[in-house]
């Protein structure tokens, strides 16, 4: 599983990433930004059990405001919050 993660002159602190319904969060691993103010690219090994859908989910943390909270809010000043959520199938 690969994303990227954008604060802006915040810079990202870490990533998460759920695979269990987001029982459980662990660390992605990430890249060195280009720049100060580029993408953090992030990426973190999925292993699945067993064949069936799954609910992946990414969190990000920048410097100073801390960790994504769940549901949407004005984007600006602070920037957009939310958590990505997809579902996978497994085969």
């Amino acid at each position: 599983m690969r994303g990227v993660a954008f604060a802006g002159d915040r810079g990202i602190q870490y990533v998460e990433v759920s695979a269990d319904g987001e029982k459980t969060w662990t660390l992605a691993d990430l890249a060195p930004p280009l720049s100060e103010y580029a993408w953090t690219l992030w990426s973190f090994p999925c292993v699945f059990p067993k064949a069936g859908v799954y609910r992946l989910a990414a969190r990000a943390a920048d410097r100073y405001s801390g960790r994504q909270a769940d549901g949407p809010r004005d984007p600006f000043p602070s920037g957009a919050s939310g958590i990505h959520r997809i579902d996978v199938n497994v085969a």
